[in-house]
């Protein structure tokens, strides 16, 4: 039974139309092992069901958004990246602590999309950034990295403390991420520039193993056509994406520059 006053017809041909059209969609590429394809596809039948629901079921009830084909262009999510570390800000080459952190947790789901090769990296940096979070938590608003280390070290002055260590760790890891995509930015091969990037700043803190582990997975790092495709997703100009990328790289490159410049004259870059 419908509500008083409305047809349900309309909402009912609609819904079994769209239905055997879904059918076909995911049955196909399955059929024919295209799996690639199965996103794209049902993206775009979502888009036309959202239409002819306006256009031609004007009596059906508003239907809830379809998880995730809603979900911002990637190439925007990197822009939004770029935007987060512009709006850090520093005075005087002190960075506030939490605008940073939340930008660079903001920049994790872009790592995860240049594939398992960079989730070591990823994981590294999540984990200092959660570590910083919760010192930061015990501070009043606008604290800065800086202020945080510097209080560890009034406390201690013997050893680096936990705000030293995981702010250490945290920039040597987005410089990781920073040199190599600068030079894709800049048009170089990402495959090479991966390897490079790893070669001037990780791998001289990295004992034999891990550094045998690193250079080993970069061996499989992808090429720079399937990082701008992966940033840029499907359709995009890969001359936008590497414009948004050098947007990326010229924001944040300043803030790591304060932070490296701060560990060094805090005597904070010990070797492993």
């Amino acid at each position: 039974p419908g509500s008083p006053g409305r047809d349900p017809l309309p909402s009912m041909v609609c819904s079994r139309r769209s239905l055997q059209v879904l059918v076909i969609l995911i049955t196909v590429p399955f059929v024919c092992g295209d799996f690639a394809s199965l996103y794209s596809r049902a993206q775009a039948f979502f888009g036309k069901v959202g239409n002819v629901t306006q256009q031609g079921c004007t009596n059906s009830a508003a239907q809830p958004t379809f998880g995730g084909f809603g979900a911002p262009h990637r190439s925007s999510q990197l822009r939004s990246a770029a935007a987060s570390y512009r709006k850090v800000g520093m005075t005087r080459g002190e960075v506030p602590a939490k605008p940073f952190l939340d930008a660079c947790v903001e920049f994790l789901p872009l790592i995860d999309r240049l594939g398992k090769v960079f989730y070591p990296v990823r994981s590294d940096i999540e984990g200092n950034i959660k570590k910083l979070q919760a010192i930061a938590k015990t501070k009043p608003n606008g604290v800065t990295l800086q202020a945080l280390v510097r209080e560890e070290k009034v406390a201690d002055t013997s050893k680096v403390g936990v705000a030293g260590d995981s702010l250490l760790w945290l920039k040597r890891a987005m410089q990781f991420m920073n040199v190599f995509l600068g030079t894709v930015s800049r048009g170089g091969e990402a495959n090479a520039a991966a390897k490079d990037a790893y070669s001037t700043t990780l791998q001289k803190y990295h004992g034999f193993v891990v550094k045998r582990t690193f250079n080993m997975g970069l061996m499989a790092a992808p090429g720079t056509d399937a990082i701008l495709s992966r940033l840029g997703g499907d359709g995009a100009d890969p001359a936008e994406t590497l414009a948004d990328l050098g947007e990326w790289v010229a924001a944040a490159t300043p803030l790591l520059l304060a932070i490296d410049a701060f560990l060094a004259a805090q005597g904070i870059h010990h070797t492993a």
